[in-house]
């Protein structure tokens, strides 16, 4: 009995260490939603995979599970290493040795992982030397998260490139192409306004991130909020991701601001965002959102989550001078 005790738990300990690495790729748009000196969300983003995945060896899960599991871990970082310092060859050297490694079924999340560090930092070259590899997923579900991945970070040629070698698509994904008539008939079903991605975001956030004023009418005209406020229903107080308005101030879509503004959209955010659309505009110091969202009454006053105003977020002594003249 003792014993069995033991391996129940050894099973346990194993299941919860797959669970923990499995669950550090969750694509979160919000952080690939903004340039790189944006606000930035961390909710399972691909920034978080390396703390989690250097704490993988504390497990104490013994046998050859855990050898399998830590050093697909340590594969994944030695990756993630590479890119980061720009040793693209060697990234792909790293993927030929493992070719074998990575083809194996139990590493379906390993390169998961190669594929969307790859995106990350928009490495064409290591996409095709992975699905020329014969890596390509093998889930469809993670081909669509991909691709997905590569259009909101903006990279269109990779996700051009990921539509070439079979990667599949969804309505979002559809949407963020630009395929008017997909989401027309998408929305003969009126609850399709409604509907959410794996990361909470909703039709209308896609169309935002493409400043696609087409499709965000139509989407707007059918019954989706403008402001998507979540304060209540199942989905409150879910506020790590942005708000289809801070999405097209975050890439800079001014006439997509401009249309949502119109359309209702408060300049002030909702209530409990980390961000507002005016400190994510200073700190980009787009002098032209500014202007916007403060024609739009947007409050020069109103503190972001971390206490600072817009003031203290924009290098622009242009903006600041602007936004002195509205405290």
């Amino acid at each position: 009995m003792l014993l069995k005790g033991r391996s129940n738990l050894r099973a346990l300990r194993i299941f919860f260490l797959i669970a923990t690495v499995g669950g550090v790729f969750k694509i979160n748009g919000a952080e690939a939603a903004k340039p790189d000196n944006a606000p930035i969300y961390d909710g399972g983003s691909p920034a978080a995979a390396e703390n989690a995945i250097q704490t993988s060896d504390s497990s104490d899960s013994p046998g050859i599970k855990r050898r399998l599991i830590f050093n697909d871990s340590q594969l994944t970082l030695q990756f993630c290493q590479l890119l980061k310092a720009g040793k693209t060859e060697e990234a792909r050297k790293l993927v030929a040795d493992k070719k074998n490694n990575l083809s194996e079924r139990r590493n379906a999340v390993v390169l998961r992982s190669f594929f969307l560090n790859a995106i990350r930092f928009h490495s064409a070259e290591l996409i095709e030397t992975l699905i020329n590899s014969g890596l390509r997923p093998s889930d469809q579900t993670t081909r669509i998260l991909l691709l997905k991945y590569a259009l909101w970070q903006r990279d269109c040629a990779i996700a051009d490139q990921l539509r070439a070698n079979s990667f599949e698509t969804d309505l979002y994904a559809d949407v963020a192409l630009g395929l008017a008539d997909k989401l027309k008939l998408a929305l003969k079903d009126t609850a399709a306004v409604r509907i959410r991605d794996e990361n909470e975001r909703t039709l209308l956030h896609w169309a935002a991130l493409t400043g696609r004023s087409d499709l965000l009418k139509m989407l707007l005209e059918a019954g989706a909020s403008v402001d998507d406020d979540t304060t209540s229903g199942d989905t409150a107080e879910k506020h790590y991701y942005l708000s289809p308005l801070e999405v097209a101030v975050s890439l800079g879509h001014k006439n997509t601001c401009k249309l949502l503004l119109a359309k209702g959209a408060n300049p002030n955010g909702r209530p409990g965002d980390i961000e507002r659309p005016l400190t994510i505009a200073a700190k980009l110091s787009n002098g032209s959102l500014v202007q916007s969202l403060l024609k739009a009454g947007a409050d020069v006053d109103a503190k972001d989550g971390d206490g600072k105003l817009p003031i203290e977020l924009t290098d622009s002594e242009s903006i600041k001078a602007l936004l002195r003249t509205k405290q």
